[in-house]
Formats: structure tokens, C-alpha cells, sequence
């Protein structure tokens, strides 16, 4: 009955009250923006329990400009420049373009701290994150959502978390047919590491591999995300070079 009716005000009647109510109806698309977003939420607020507040979380939803201009504003948000630590997701992650922009953002080194009368406001770099931080990946990351990770791991930025991710760091050239409704991937460009191989089923396998268990999901519970706060505290109690 609610069928094409995304909104459009629409007035339902309630069986068994004698009135009436006027909603908008929404899109399966844009419920699933409501429940990603919830979602995220969620997240923040487990890690932020988990931590006593001392972690920052972003998720990156898609390796794209979009999402990456949403992920550099919260990686260095006024709340999150002093968390001690931070956890990138990666997790359900489509792809895009994105290894050397998040790469870069998380690996700044600092060499001086911004101190009005004695008061830490800040560090240089002003501009990227220089404070530990770990990422979290699944199976369903795709495409760059492995590269990045692999380029993460490679470069010793910081500890991989999660399931193992499946080899799909290819570019594809992306082609529209006569029917604009009906379109396709050419692979193009392969990836090759130093020793010869490309990253094309080359799985990337975590640091520590933490599977989410079905009957504790369901209940909320996130075990990924625990298991990157156990790392991140460690690492920061550890972490002799802190100011």
C-alpha cells in the first residue's frame, strides 16, 4: 500500500482509534543511510565505554571523496584530537580511492606541541593524526577497502583487526551501456608488491584475527571492536615516546 508513495504525505488510519495520522513514507535507500548511521553511533558510544572515553572511532564508509572528507573532519575533530588513540573501521567497505589519503592522514609524526600558559592545545602536525591507531577490517571489504588496509599493514602504521580480507585490490573501468540502467567492470590495472606479487587474491590476514560470533552479535556485543580497544590501551600504557 505504501509503494511509490517515498515522500509524499500519506495519511494512514489507526485500526481500532478513530483517527488519523499523516506520515512520509521513506526509501529503502535512505532507511539504510538511518540504519548505517545508527549504526555508527553505536560504535562511538561502545568504544567510548570501552576506553573510559580515552579512544576515538571513525568508520570509513567508502573509499571515496565523500567519505573521506567525513572521515579526515572527525578523525581531527576538537573531541577527538585529545582521545589518546584512535580505531578506524574499514568494515563493509566498497572500494573507491582512497589508501594514500587515509594512509597519510594517520601516519603524521610530531615534532611540537602548541601550549598557550602552559595549557596543550594541540600538536605539528597540525593536520594529520599522530597518536597511535589500529584498523578494523572484515570479509566484505572490496577493492581498495583491501588495499587500504594492505598499505595500512605494509607501511607499519599501525595493527590490523578483524577477518582476513579477500585479494580485490584492482582498479576497474566502470562501462555504461545503450541502457543507462545496465553497466559493467573492465579489470585494468593490477597491483604489485616489491617481491612480485599482485595483491589480486593475495587475502590480507590481520594482526589479530577476531571473528564476531553470531549469537553475541545479535545481542550487540562486538568483539572486533573490544579486541582493538585491548590493543590500542595496551599500546598507549607501552608507548615510551608520549609527551
Amino acid at each position: 500500500m505504501l509503494a511509490g508513495k517515498a515522500g509524499k504525505a500519506t495519511r494512514l488510519g489507526i485500526k481500532g482509534e478513530k483517527k488519523e495520522i499523516v506520515v512520509r513514507p521513506i526509501s529503502w535507500g535512505k532507511q539504510e543511510e538511518l540504519l548505517y548511521k545508527r549504526w555508527v553511533r553505536r560504535n562511538e558510544h561502545m568504544v567510548d565505554s570501552l576506553s573510559g572515553g580515552r579512544i576515538a572511532y571513525v568508520h570509513i564508509e567508502a573509499m571515496d571523496a565523500a567519505s573521506f572528507h567525513e572521515f579526515y573532519k572527525n578523525l581531527l575533530s576538537e573531541k577527538n584530537r585529545m582521545r589518546d588513540a584512535v580505531i578506524v573501521d574499514t568494515r563493509h567497505n566498497g572500494g573507491g580511492w582512497l589508501h594514500n589519503d587515509v594512509c597519510i592522514a594517520l601516519s603524521g609524526k610530531a615534532y611540537s606541541r602548541f601550549t598557550p600558559r602552559g595549557k596543550f592545545i594541540g600538536n605539528d602536525p597540525f593536520d594529520r593524526w599522530v597518536k597511535p591507531s589500529c584498523m578494523l577490517v572484515c570479509e566484505d571489504n572490496y577493492s581498495n577497502a583491501h588495499g587500504t588496509p594492505w598499505v595500512y599493514q605494509t607501511m607499519g602504521i599501525g595493527k590490523v583487526v578483524g577477518m582476513p580480507v579477500p585479494g580485490t585490490m584492482t582498479s576497474v573501468n566502470w562501462e555504461t551501456l545503450q541502457d543507462p540502467s545496465m553497466y559493467f567492470g573492465i579489470p585494468v590495472v593490477g597491483y604489485r608488491t616489491k617481491d612480485g606479487r599482485y595483491l589480486e587474491n593475495l587475502q590480507l590476514e590481520p594482526d589479530y584475527k577476531v571473528r564476531n560470533e553470531y549469537e553475541k552479535a545479535m545481542k550487540g556485543q562486538d568483539q572486533q571492536i573490544e579486541k582493538a580497544v585491548e590493543v590500542l590501551l595496551e599500546e598507549v600504557a607501552n608507548d615510551s615516546t608520549r609527551w
